[in-house]
This record gives C-alpha cells, structure tokens and sequence, in this order.
C-alpha cells in the first residue's frame, strides 16, 4: 500500500507573530512541500532547501513548526530531529487539519576557503550533435570569401593578415596591497554590469540564457576530449592563473580613495569580482565613458550605504575612485539564499576561462561548471558555461564565419609557401546575387605528397571523420603505403557529408 503525502506549507522572509493561543507568520514568500511517513528529518531538511533554492553552504535553515497543543491553541516548536518531525506526522494525521505550517528562519554560514583546486569528477559526454547549418550569405563576410576566391591578386595581398592565437597564456601575480583587489586576466572585451536597469544603463543579465531554448539540444559536446580526472593533469600555467585570484586575493581588504584602474572594462570586472566574492549585488546609477557610479543593491531594504563612484582621468585612460562608502553594512546578507550569482554572466566566465579554452578548445562543460564552482564558489548553469566557452573560443580564434571567411587565404598561403600544391573549389551561387560564392566544398594537396606518391604503392585508401563544430561537415582523407608500410597522406577535403556526389567529387580531384 503506497503511504500518504503530507502537505507541509512553508513560510520564510517574513516575521513570526505570536498572538493568544496562535502564531502565524506575516509577510515573505511561501511554498508547499509534501513528506511522508518514511522520511528522516535530514531528507525533509534537504526538500525544504531544494524548495527554497538554498545552498546548504551559505544558509542555515532553522525550522518551526505550528504545533497544535492539547488545549486547541497553537504554538511554534522546533522541528530538528527525527523526534520532532514523528510528532509532526501524528499530529498531522490526527488533526482536522492535514496542513502542518512550517516557518523558517535563515542563517547566514561563512562557507570554508580553499586553498587549492578541488578534484574534477571525470563527466559523461552527451551524444547529440549540432544541426547542420548551411553557411548563408552574411554581410561582410561572404564578400571577402568570395575576393579571395576570385581575386588572386587581392588573395597575395592579405595573407599577411593571418594570425594564430597566443601560444602561452599570459599569467600575472600580484604580491601588492592586499586591498588592491585585481584579477588574473584583465585584458578583457566588453563585460556587462549587473543592476537595476536605469536609463543609458544596461542590464548584465544573460539574455544567451532566454533566447537559446530552441536550441538546448544543440548545447551538448559531441566532439572527443581529454578528460581531466584530477585538475591537477592541467598544465601548470593554467592552474596558476586559477590559484593566483582565489588564493591571492581574500577580499578581505576594500577598495580606497585614489585606487586607479586601467580602464572602465577593468574597473566594472573587478567591482564585479568583488561582489561575487563579498556575495553582494550592486546598482548601476550612472555609467559614462567618463564617470562610474555603483551602490548597494540592498539600500533601502538593509540600510546599506556602500557606494563607489569613479570618474576618468582627463589627461589618461585610467579611471580613479573618488568616493567611497564601504564596506557593506553588518546586517546586508546578500544574496544568500541562491546557488548561483547574477554577476556570473557568460561574459565574466567567457573572460576567467580564456586561459583554459585556449590551452583545450575541446575542455568540457562539465569541467567549466566545476571549475567555475570552485573559484567563485557558485554553480553556474550548463547552457550559461556553454555560451561562455563558445564566446571565449570566438574572441581567441574567432567565430565560425570568420574561420570560414579565412579559409581562401589560408588556401592561398598554403600555395604559395608550397608551389605546386593543387586547390579545387566548389561553392554555391548566393540566392541574391549569384556574384556572391558561397562555401560548399574545398580539395587539397601539398606538392611534396603529389611527388612523394610515385615512391607509394598503387593503391589510395580513402577514410573521413566527423566535423564537430557549428556548421556540420566531413573531413576526408586519402592515403597512400609507403615501402615501410606506413601511412602516406596524399590529399585532404572537406564536404557536406560522405555521400555519393562527395565522394565521386573527392575522386573526381585525386585524379
């Protein structure tokens, strides 16, 4: 026989009122629960966090139920151990009313610092690719294509501008002031702010997060990667860059009078930071290209008079604090009750995983969560550390249509570094001007393997491997045996698919 539910209604963010023979709770918000006969008071403990969306690290949840007592009045009696919530059940099944009230009260805990990064627990790969999507004609970017493909001499004239990502991550220790307050990567794009949305002020709120819902089935990782069991295997620049914030800056120090920063991206990074840490938000009320004015979220509410205003050196680019009222009043908890920060943007992610992306473009989601959680101490969701990857991997080697944009003057420079190296193109007339070409195939061999082939075997094999990246495709492959019996690449393509037409196409160019 299946026990029965028991409804519990919780009550929490308001104030308790004790009147004669009752209490009841006014104010705050309320959500119901079930419990049953079977449950201990930890699992009920845990329902009520889930239902609150509370994070057992920062809060501590102390529970009071409204208890029926023997003379029909009502009082307020702990519930916190397996003792009390067995009377709560009796009561509940033997009382008109099957409702057991809950009324909670938060506590703010303060969660441990580690030192050190925490293992990486080896993650799943979820095996559902991207959709197929045909590059189409995009202002800008198919017109250059199309130059290089047809304009030899515009093609020799911009191959210089071919560039390769840093090689080394730059990583960079402060052992200054400890109330200077600096991040570990600050040569950052554009990062919003979070606030209260005002006039000529933006909202940092990831609006990646409400627009992609159409496509959560494309946010899986379908290509290989190397799987980090422990985040020790990482290379040790790149644990570096994750040590030097969270072990050198404690926050325990504030921001002063006369502390100057690089530039107005920097300045809002590290109130940014700050915040997270101090688990704080903060409103917008004025930013400028000249001025920069923050206060406390919690203003009015908890009597918080923390503020910071900045203003531009006129002479250089570097912003100087003006003002400041700090730190935050004893009594401003923050946002404690969530497991996630607002301030944790895909932007601020993609920015403190640039390092590690371009280190392993492959590197895991799962690997970006857990890392994120333990710097920050939050749990960003899955889609938001999957916009941050995709947005670090664009701003590091730029974005899907830019790699196919420099695809003709990778071509080019191939050919003319390696004379005698044979490209053959397919594209496809742009629907609105068919002057536009429009990537659909490209085939290439290196004159040294053409040459080398006449020392082969007379026989080609011929192979292909998935695309993983937005726009599908196949890379194929075809190969020679050496004397040696060893594999001899001779001519590489890249096609829509492994299909017939593709196929007849590649042979079609090995010819």
């Amino acid at each position: 026989m299946e026990l029965p539910d028991y409804p519990i209604y919780c009550h929490w963010g308001g104030e308790i009122l004790q009147s004669s023979g009752d209490v009841t709770y006014k104010g705050g918000e309320r959500k119901f629960g079930f419990v049953n006969c079977q449950m201990s008071y930890d699992e009920v403990l845990s329902k009520v966090y889930d239902l609150m969306r509370c994070d057992s690290r920062y809060v501590e949840l102390k529970l009071l139920m409204r208890y029926p007592m023997m003379s029909g009045s009502y009082e307020a009696i702990p519930l916190d151990d397996d003792n009390s919530l067995k009377a709560m059940l009796i009561a509940m099944s033997q009382t008109q009313s099957t409702t057991m009230q809950l009324f909670i009260e938060q506590l703010p805990k303060q969660p441990e610092t580690q030192s050190h990064l925490e293992s990486f627990h080896e993650m799943d790969s979820w095996a559902s690719p991207f959709p197929y999507l045909p590059l189409t004609n995009q202002s800008g970017l198919t017109g250059s294509f199309t130059r290089m493909l047809t304009d030899e001499q515009y093609a020799s004239e911009h191959i210089s501008e071919l560039t390769s990502p840093t090689q080394t991550p730059h990583v960079e220790a402060t052992n200054g002031d400890p109330s200077m307050i600096l991040f570990d990567s600050l040569d950052q794009i554009c990062v919003d702010f979070f606030g209260d949305e005002a006039v000529g002020v933006d909202s940092d709120v990831d609006e990646d997060e409400d627009t992609q819902d159409a496509n959560d089935k494309a946010i899986r990782e379908s290509a290989p990667s190397q799987i980090f069991n422990n985040v020790a295997e990482l290379d040790p620049i790149l644990l570096d860059s994750w040590r030097t914030w969270s072990n050198n800056h404690s926050f325990d120090g504030e921001f002063a009078i006369g502390q100057e920063f690089d530039s107005l991206t920097q300045l809002k990074d590290i109130v940014k930071g700050y915040s997270i840490a101090k688990n704080h938000s903060f409103k917008v009320l004025e930013s400028e290209p000249t001025k920069y004015v923050v206060e406390c979220k919690r203003k009015s509410s908890c009597k918080c008079s923390w503020r910071l205003r900045a203003i531009k050196d006129p002479c250089l680019a570097s912003f100087r604090i003006v003002r400041y009222n700090g730190p935050h009043a004893s009594n401003c908890l923050g946002d404690i009750n969530s497991i996630d920060h607002p301030l944790l943007s895909s932007d601020f992610v993609c920015n403190e995983i640039k390092d590690l992306i371009r280190a392993d473009p492959s590197l895991k989601i799962r690997v970006i969560v857990q890392a994120v959680k333990v710097k920050f101490k939050y749990t960003i969701t899955y889609k938001r550390a999957w916009s941050a990857k995709q947005k670090a991997i664009a701003s590091i080697f730029g974005d899907w249509e830019q790699s196919y944009e420099e695809l003709p003057r990778y071509m080019q420079a191939l050919k003319e570094s390696n004379p005698g190296t044979v490209v053959e193109w397919c594209t496809l007339a742009s629907n609105e001007d068919p002057s536009v070409h429009i990537f659909f195939r490209v085939f290439w061999a290196f004159k040294p393997s053409i040459d080398g082939f006449k020392h082969c075997r007379p026989l080609i094999t011929i192979d292909g491997t998935h695309l993983y990246g937005k726009y599908k495709g196949t890379l194929l492959i075809a190969m020679g045996t050496d004397a040696n019996s060893q594999l001899f690449p001779l001519a590489f393509a890249i096609v829509e698919s492994e299909n017939g037409e593709s196929w007849k196409w590649d042979f079609a160019n090995n010819e």
